[in-house]
């Protein structure tokens, strides 16, 4: 039986909503995956960012309802750009969104412009 599911299996970004720096997450191959934030200037959890994960997600597939100038960090100097790793029976791919849109198949040239 062949497996037909797809995987996220890496996620970076940066200058992504309040993430200045680059964030790289490697994620497990099965199983659940937590994300735990923490506010400096509240002591909680709220406005840490833990929605700016799933909506890194969505921009990259793109299906984000808010434009890319919304999503763009407002402090950051460079511009903003996501890249989702996925993978699935078939192989990997890369979906990188930024100055421009581009889908990469295994380690071959990447597609799109």
């Amino acid at each position: 039986m062949v497996d037909n599911f797809t995987r996220l299996r890496s996620l970076r970004f940066r200058n992504f909503r309040s993430f200045r720096s680059e964030q790289t997450l490697d994620l497990p191959e099965a199983g659940l995956f937590l994300i735990r934030g923490a506010n400096k200037d509240t002591d909680g959890s709220s406005g840490s960012g833990k929605s700016s994960f799933l909506k890194t997600i969505s921009y990259a597939l793109g299906y984000e309802k808010q434009p890319a100038t919304q999503l763009k960090c407002w402090t950051a100097d460079g511009p903003m750009s996501v890249e989702l790793g996925l993978s699935n029976a078939l192989g990997t791919a890369t979906v990188t969104r930024g100055g421009k849109f581009q889908f990469r198949l295994a380690d071959g040239a990447p597609v799109g412009s």
